[in-house]
């Protein structure tokens, strides 16, 4: 009787240190006590969403590109990136914002101007809806002795070549200058002499006269 009692408590030992084993192992391999493991379940429920709870969502601008979503409730909260439309502000400049958060920012309009007829030309910011029509900037420029084109200085306009509309001037006794009105084109030349007669007090003066630029000649 006393050799099975004794066979019995040898077995109850050796079962109880069998079950005791995994639990303990298994503390050790997790290596967190039942607080952390609170700690751990809750931080882990912040980074996926949470099935069961209809989110309400706040929303923080990060940086430039992105903003985070943050559920009220239950901590979920992700990141996304901004999602950017332009709004024109003047003439020179126009605001990029997010449509999901308050991040924004200003800077100079992308322009390209086009001609759209002989007198105007639009003007038109590749990136916002700014766009703007007005008269052409016009400057008049020689191409050659003969001509000149006026061009405008604002869009890619070039009007029909015209002829220099000279005026001519004395420089000095033996030049003249030519003018054009239009482009500023110039260039000199010697006097073309014509002798004039007079008679004064009986003695004969010969004057020499340029007919092109309209001066007598000392």
């Amino acid at each position: 009787m006393k050799k099975h009692f004794s066979l019995f408590l040898a077995l109850f030992l050796v079962c109880a240190i069998l079950m005791a084993i995994p639990v303990e192992a298994a503390k050790g391999e997790r290596g967190y006590e039942p607080a952390q493991a609170t700690s751990f379940r809750r931080e882990a429920e912040t980074a996926r969403p949470n099935n069961e709870c209809s989110h309400t969502y706040t929303v923080t601008s990060t940086n430039r590109l992105s903003h985070k979503m943050t559920c009220s409730k239950c901590g979920y909260s992700y990141t996304q990136n901004h999602v950017f439309k332009y709004q024109s502000i003047s003439a020179s400049q126009h605001k990029k914002y997010c449509t999901v958060c308050d991040f924004s920012y200003t800077y100079a309009h992308d322009l390209s101007c086009t001609s759209i007829s002989d007198t105007k030309h639009t003007t038109k910011c590749s990136q916002c809806a700014y766009t703007k029509t007005e008269k052409h900037s016009k400057t008049c420029v020689s191409i050659n002795k003969a001509e000149h084109v006026e061009k405008c200085t604002k869009c890619n306009y070039t009007g029909p070549e015209e002829h220099h509309n000279y005026k001519c001037k004395k420089v000095d006794s033996t030049r003249h200058k030519y003018t054009c009105t239009k482009c500023s084109y110039n260039y000199i030349e010697g006097h073309l002499f014509t002798p004039i007669y007079g008679i004064i007090f009986s003695d004969l003066i010969i004057h020499e006269y340029c007919p092109i630029c309209k001066s007598f000649v000392d």
